[in-house]
């Protein structure tokens, strides 16, 4: 996978926090996710950990928010476009 350009990664970024900000933060989970989320870097491929740590479900959520080309690079991960992949797997988790 490739680099993504800084403005797609903040995207990712700035809307993975805020996905993780709709879990139930009672026993700190949200906050362990996004204390992990908040050192990571647009280095290499690092941008794939903002993806990856969602359930295809949340992944959606977080799609759903994103600029044209942050979801472009959502395509990218599964090579594939997304919602297609979405509509293969959303009833089997």
């Amino acid at each position: 996978m490739k680099t993504v350009s800084d403005q797609v990664f903040d995207e990712l970024k700035a809307e993975a926090i805020k996905v993780w900000n709709t879990y139930d933060n009672t026993y700190g989970y949200a906050d362990e996710k996004i204390d992990r989320i908040k050192p990571i870097k647009n280095v290499k491929d690092n941008w794939i950990t903002l993806v990856g740590m969602f359930d295809i479900h949340n992944q959606k959520k977080l799609y759903d928010n994103l600029g044209p080309a942050a979801q472009e690079a959502m395509n990218m991960y599964y090579g594939e476009p997304f919602l297609a992949k979405y509509a293969e797997y959303k009833d089997l988790i």
